[in-house]
């Protein structure tokens, strides 16, 4: 019986804040290229990005969805989509061009 009370009750609970943590998880610290000119910050709900000679310092927002980092540019920006990074199993990040293959710094 209290078994049956376990697995009816408790395991849902604990699935539910698993799930709740995963999905509030963000980004964090430096991302860049192999040669150092592409780089993406992630500090708490923003991603500051740099793609030079055109986006420099550029303040942006980003979700995450499964194994997916989505950058939303702000109103105004030069790039008007969003980005798209995928996630690897390496924590490294790869996306269209110019972004390709990103690694943390440090």
């Amino acid at each position: 019986m209290i078994r049956s009370l376990i697995r009816t009750v408790a395991v849902p609970l604990i699935v539910c804040f698993l799930l709740m943590i995963v999905g509030c998880s963000k980004m964090s610290g430096t991302y860049s290229d192999a040669a150092g000119a592409v780089t993406i910050e992630f500090k708490g709900s923003k991603a500051i990005v740099n793609v030079p000679p055109a986006i420099t310092n550029q303040v942006a927002t980003y979700d995450i969805n499964g194994n997916e980092v989505i950058i939303h540019p702000p109103p105004g920006a030069a790039v008007t989509h969003s980005i798209v990074l995928t996630i690897n199993s390496d924590g490294s990040l790869s996306g269209p061009p110019p972004y390709g293959a990103l690694k943390k710094k440090g």
